[in-house]
C-alpha cells in the first residue's frame, strides 16, 4: 500500500510529504511538476468559440483535463507538452452575467491558474456588407457593424452554391473590418 500526503509547508514552492507503507513495482514512475504560464488571445465574444492557446509545462500529463474560462467551460481540442488549445463555450447565463475571469486548467483533479484575465466582450453584430464577387476574387470586401474588435481573429464565410471558402479578416476598429474576396473558380 503507497499512502502519501502533504505535510504542513514549510517553504514556499515546495512539497513535502509524508509516505506510509511500502511500495513494489518493476516499472519506473516519476512525478511530472505541472505550470500554467500564459494564454492567447486574452479576450472574446461572450457568445463564445474563441481558440484559446494555453502555455505551460508538462500540460500532457494526467488522464482527465478539463479548463475553464471565468467558471464557463472551455472545450479542449488538443494537448501536448507545452500547450492546451480549447474552444470558448457559449454560456446559459444572460450576456450581462458573464464576468470576465481567470483561466483554470484542472488535471486529474489539480487545478492551475494562469496569469492574466480573460475578457469578455460583447457580441460583434454586422450592420453593413457591401459583395459584388467575381469567381476570381481579389476585391476588397468593407464590412460596418458594431464590437467587430471583440473577436480576435475574424474570419468571413463565403459560399456560393456547394463550394464553401474561409476568408480571414483584417479588423480596422469597432466598427470596420475589411477582408479579400476569395477565387470560386469551379463555380
Amino acid at each position: 500500500m503507497f499512502v502519501y500526503s502533504p505535510l504542513p509547508q514549510t517553504n514556499v514552492g515546495k512539497e513535502y510529504y509524508r509516505i506510509q507503507g511500502v511500495a513494489n513495482s518493476s516499472t519506473e514512475f516519476s512525478f511530472l511538476d505541472v505550470s500554467v504560464s500564459s494564454f492567447q488571445p486574452n479576450f472574446g465574444p461572450k457568445s463564445g468559440g474563441t481558440t484559446l492557446n494555453i502555455r505551460g509545462k508538462n500540460l500532457h500529463t494526467g488522464s482527465n483535463v478539463g479548463v475553464t474560462v471565468a467558471g464557463i467551460d472551455c472545450q479542449v481540442t488538443a494537448r501536448n507538452r507545452n500547450t492546451i488549445l480549447c474552444v470558448t463555450s457559449g454560456s446559459k447565463r444572460s450576456k450581462r452575467e458573464i464576468n470576465d475571469g481567470n483561466v483554470t486548467v484542472t488535471i486529474d483533479g489539480t487545478q492551475w491558474t494562469a496569469e492574466g484575465t480573460f475578457i469578455y466582450k460583447t457580441d460583434p453584430q454586422i450592420t453593413s456588407l457591401k459583395i459584388t464577387t467575381l469567381k476570381r476574387g481579389g476585391l476588397n470586401v468593407k464590412v460596418e457593424g458594431k464590437n467587430l474588435d471583440s473577436v480576435s481573429s475574424p474570419t468571413a464565410v463565403i459560399q456560393i452554391s456547394d463550394v464553401t471558402r474561409d476568408v480571414p479578416c483584417k479588423v480596422i476598429n469597432s466598427k470596420h473590418m475589411k477582408f479579400i474576396s476569395p477565387a470560386f473558380p469551379e463555380v
